[in-house]
């Protein structure tokens, strides 16, 4: 907001009641009114949608208030020039299920409908694909597990998973405990865990894979079998109800396909 100047008034321009003239007065009104003006233009120029990510492994996040996902928001307000803010919050999974459930507005990032039990794409507003991942099965060397696309394939083993995901094709299997499911926070304590002998196997993307083959020495520890667990799109998810935000949103991310500066973010993080 623009700084208000206080200016010094004679004393001939207040009546013998030291009162302010009827000019004073309305010149004061004036200030008054484009200040309150210029304020509300303001708060009005920028519309915040909060963004949640339960994403909390690398590449989505790399440390405080670093990863790929900071990077799109960063993106993505650069490209809404004012318009709209997108403002991201990282948390658990369960606490953006409790956002949704309370019908409180916002988006969910990097997140595909068959996980958010929207398979149909009915119950909320789909962006287009963000970008194309899917989930391996890894082990340790000493000890491969060769994944054959099938549950059965994992029968009796301890499965590394990470709290609030869903496994494509495994889900029934850990219900009844013929996979044996330990789950941890993150991919990272749950691959941790792998090579240290807790866990037999685990799933973790293939972006947060290749993101640790290129930054850490485990490329020697880990056995990737060849069979994919699944393959999915990641999208920006928005709730019922913004329409406006959606249509906006959706061709932001469309444009994306030619903007130098995504491409150069997406081969930041080996994408």
């Amino acid at each position: 907001m623009a700084n208000l100047q206080i200016f010094s008034v004679e004393r001939n321009n207040f009546t013998s009641g030291s009162r302010p003239s009827v000019v004073f007065r309305y010149y004061a009104a004036f200030l008054l009114f484009s200040a309150f003006f210029l304020f509300s233009v303001t708060c009005l120029a920028e519309k915040a949608i909060p963004v949640w990510s339960y994403h909390q492994s690398p590449p989505f996040i790399t440390g405080e208030g670093q990863g790929l996902s900071y990077d799109f928001i960063e993106l993505l307000n650069r490209q809404l020039s004012g318009q709209y803010r997108l403002e991201l919050a990282v948390m658990p999974r369960n606490r953006v299920e409790m956002y949704l459930s309370s019908g409180v507005r916002g988006g969910v990032l990097f997140v595909n409908g068959v996980w958010m039990k929207d398979k149909a794409q009915t119950k909320y507003l789909w962006g287009p694909e963000i970008i194309a991942d899917s989930n391996v099965i890894i082990s340790r060397m000493e000890r491969p597990v060769m994944f054959d696309g099938t549950a059965q394939s994992l029968h009796g083993l301890v499965f590394g998973g990470v709290r609030g995901h869903y496994y494509v094709g495994l889900e029934e299997a850990m219900r009844q405990n013929l996979i044996h499911r330990i789950d941890a926070r993150t991919e990272v304590v749950s691959i941790k865990r792998m090579l240290a002998g807790r866990v037999d196997v685990t799933s973790v993307p293939v972006s947060t894979l290749n993101y640790f083959m290129n930054s850490m020495p485990i490329s020697g520890q880990i056995f990737v079998s060849p069979k994919l667990l699944f393959s999915y799109s990641r999208h920006l998810m928005l709730t019922k109800g913004m329409v406006e935000e959606h249509e906006q949103l959706k061709k932001q991310v469309l444009a994306l396909a030619g903007n130098k500066n995504w491409q150069a973010i997406l081969k930041k993080y080996g994408l």
